[in-house]
């Protein structure tokens, strides 16, 4: 390896300009630090200059170079130490190199891949040896670039101080060669050739009698020839046109015999076919019969019939004929007799009518499933075992009328409907002695409700020992509680409604509830007095408070839910936020208390904001005292969407 030692006499600059080649390294050596000399004299000040000044920037090491032709076009470089590159490239890694590769105008040689025009980081292998001058960015250095530069011969460049591009190097190259050029065999991974169809060829795709492709011509004519029972039209076709096939005859013959008694005329696909002897034709070859009708069967059967018996049909035998001719005939029929006032009389003697008259007496009928008559007045209905239900019913899809008074002036009492496939019903049950007769929903539903239901604008009616106690009109209102003419509770229904009112139990230990309920989100429950009557509580009025001994900052309360906030270990500061309820009522009152778990805590309270806090008459305290009370009571002003503070208390 050799060094350039470059001397400069004291207080001179020295200009340095390195044009690199390739395989070549600028090293510099660094002698030993001196000892300190003495502080020189300040110089007089320089004239201004006119240039754009040393470019910012730098590291510690780095060297101060040119960057281009023009003027001030300078920048920042790592200076190499000596050593750090070899004089010869020869089999160094490409990841190793950095910066663009120049133009080589020579052959190559080792493992270098085909790459032209490409930067080093897209290269992979290692350097050949380069055992030329190169041209390009990086031109040969020689004696007058720089009078201080004698001697070159041995001249190393690190790669990074190298511009320009990679140039074509023939040879043998390993990996992925960007341009190839030359003849590549097969086994290589070439074709073997320098044309496609050679290529084709070489690779089997073109047969070796024609290695240029297959032959290529133009068809002049297309004909068809027509066979047995085929005709064509149009062949040959020498341009263009079209080819008419038709088969003009089957390919086989269809023909049909005469037989005796038939002709047969006519060709395929026509026939005529005629029965000319229809009498000489068929034979009978089995015969059956119909009840009373017997055939033995086969194709000469017995054919007989039985004698009629009082089970079987048949022939009437001679016995019976004389049996039925000589029956008598029938001279005369007469009614008479009487039954529950009912009577039969008249005589007919050849034709003419009965007659049936009387009046219908059921003062003792007989019973219902027996024949004989029942003692006393028609009051019961009895079936004919314990375990058997009387039936009345109706045998058309009608209703079943219960009347009462006679017969020209019935009226109707009670009346069932028919209701096609019904499987619920109402039943009546009585009781016995010290309970009440039940009306109740049966059937074969899991669940059956029970409809009480009135005509048009109909009032429900319920009463108890003859005086009326609940009463619910069309409209919905219901009234109950009557000790008198004067309902004690009415329910109104209004148009419309999706909100109504609520009473609720409770279990032993709680309180039952007074309500509002319906699907608006937030309900308001309304007390209102007649006239200039007032709403009375006969007893205090318990507040909602939510207590707990201290919470995370900040408190964020809601007035809807509560009626005071208290805090009673608190043990962190604490913002109180503005009221979540977007629309506290108009005078609504708020009080929080607060106590600490011993140590002072700071209080924020919300301000300036909607439903935010503001003071009237008071001041906002802002830190509780350790281990004393502290009330702050609140009114909502609607006004001003405000709550206004007006009541401070703080335990001595």
């Amino acid at each position: 390896m050799s060094k350039v030692v470059i001397i400069s006499p004291a207080n001179q600059g020295v200009n340095l300009e390195i044009v690199p080649q390739p395989r070549t390294n600028v090293l510099v050596d660094k002698g030993a630090t001196g000892p300190q000399g003495p502080q020189g004299p300040t110089g007089p000040q320089g004239p201004q200059g006119s240039g754009a000044g040393v470019a910012a920037g730098g590291t510690t090491g780095q060297a101060l170079v040119k960057t281009s032709n023009a003027d001030y076009a300078t920048g920042w470089v790592t200076a190499v130490a000596e050593a750090t590159h070899a004089a010869s490239a020869d089999s160094a890694p490409y990841s190793g190199l950095t910066g663009t590769v120049p133009t080589w105008n020579q052959n190559t040689t080792g493992n270098a891949a085909t790459a032209t025009n490409v930067a080093y980081s897209g290269l992979t292998g290692t350097v050949p040896t380069w055992n030329q001058n190169t041209t390009g960015t990086a031109a040969n250095i020689t004696a007058t670039s720089n009078s201080t530069l004698t001697t070159l011969s041995g001249l190393n460049l690190p790669y990074s101080q190298l511009s320009g591009t990679v140039p074509t190097w023939n040879q043998n190259t390993t990996g992925n060669a960007a341009n190839v050029t030359g003849v590549v065999a097969i086994a290589n991974g070439g074709t073997g050739a320098i044309t496609a169809p050679l290529a084709l060829t070489a690779l089997g795709a073109y047969p070796a009698s024609n290695p240029n492709g297959y032959n290529t011509g133009t068809v002049t004519s297309v004909a068809a020839t027509a066979g047995t029972g085929i005709s064509v039209t149009g062949s040959p076709i020498t341009t263009s046109g079209t080819l008419n096939i038709i088969n003009t005859a089957p390919d086989q013959t269809v023909a049909i015999a005469s037989g005796t008694g038939i002709s047969v005329t006519g060709t395929y696909p026509n026939f005529t076919i005629i029965n000319t002897s229809p009498s000489s034709g068929g034979t009978v070859t089995s015969v059956t019969g119909t009840a009373p009708v017997v055939s033995s069967g086969g194709a000469t059967p017995a054919i007989s019939m039985a004698a009629a018996t009082t089970s079987v049909s048949g022939y009437l035998t001679s016995t019976d004929w004389n049996t039925f001719n000589g029956k008598g005939s029938v001279t005369s029929v007469a009614g008479t007799g009487t039954v529950s006032g009912i009577s039969l009389s008249g005589t007919v003697t050849s034709s003419g009518s009965l007659t049936l008259g009387g009046t219908l007496d059921l003062s003792s009928p007989p019973a219902i499933g027996g024949t004989a008559a029942a003692a006393g007045t028609f009051t019961t209905l009895t079936g004919t075992t314990s375990t058997t239900t009387p039936i009345v019913q109706n045998s058309a899809a009608a209703a079943i009328a219960f009347k009462t008074n006679s017969a020209t002036s019935a009226v109707t009492q009670f009346n069932i409907n028919h209701t096609a496939s019904a499987v619920n019903y109402v039943q009546v049950a009585g009781a016995a002695t010290g309970a009440a007769p039940v009306i109740s929903s049966q059937g074969s539903d899991a669940a059956v409700g029970l409809t009480f239901n009135t005509k048009s604008t109909g009032v429900h009616t319920f009463q108890t020992n003859g005086t009326t106690r609940l009463l619910i009109n069309s409209g919905g209102t219901v009234q109950l509680g009557y000790a008198n003419a004067t309902p004690c509770f009415t329910a109104i229904g209004v148009a419309s409604q999706v909100n109504g009112f609520q009473v609720s139990g409770s279990v032993a230990g709680s309180a039952p509830s007074l309500s509002s309920t319906g699907t608006d989100a937030d309900i308001d429950l309304t007390l209102t007095p007649k006239g200039a009557g007032r709403v009375n509580i006969t007893t205090s009025i318990k507040p909602k408070v939510n207590s707990a001994a201290s919470v995370t900052s900040p408190l964020a309360w809601n007035s809807t839910s509560y009626d005071e906030y208290a805090l009673t270990a608190l043990a962190n500061a604490l913002t109180i936020n503005a009221d979540a309820n977007t629309a506290p009522a108009d005078g609504q009152r708020m009080m929080f208390r607060f106590k600490d778990n011993g140590t002072a805590r700071a209080l924020t309270w919300t301000t300036g904001a909607t439903n935010a806090f503001r003071v009237v008459g008071v001041t906002l305290p802002t830190t509780t005292v350790a281990s004393k009370l502290l009330y702050v009571g609140c009114i909502y002003n609607a006004a001003d969407s405000r709550w206004d503070a007006i009541a401070v208390g703080q335990e001595a």
